[in-house]
């Protein structure tokens, strides 16, 4: 059924799965991140869950959201990590320094992402 929505969509909207994906000869790409939920994160009382991510090559690239939210990387190399970090408090503004605490952590290369992935981790379970 998810793939006949897909193709639907695809096909009414004018648009097509390339669009969603990138040049195989590229070294870069746009990267286009969104973490839905966080279950079983040990959060205090008051505390918010959001999430941050960045390139590990470039740490200035670091950006936080609240959960449903996009984060937009520019240019990443595919031969990066992306860091994406859960975090737990009360000020989703700046997470480092907020008085925010990381609950968890992922690191997602995107060489693999292009690789095994077909370009993209759509709805995928990580624990």
């Amino acid at each position: 059924m998810a793939a006949s929505l897909l193709q639907q969509l695809f096909t009414t909207g004018g648009s097509s799965r390339e669009g969603c994906l990138f040049d195989p000869k590229a070294s870069c790409a746009d990267v286009s991140l969104v973490c839905h939920e966080a279950r079983g994160a040990a959060l205090a009382g008051g505390e918010q869950a959001f999430f941050s991510v960045r390139d590990a090559r470039r740490p200035a690239s670091d950006q936080s959201a609240p959960l449903g939210a996009a984060c937009h990387l520019r240019a990443a190399d595919l031969e990066t990590t992306l860091v994406l970090r859960l975090w737990a408090g009360s000020n989703q503004g700046n997470a480092a320094g907020g008085g925010s605490r990381v609950v968890g952590e992922l690191q997602i290369p995107l060489a693999r992402v292009v690789t095994q992935c077909h370009g993209m981790l759509y709805q995928t379970w990580i624990s």
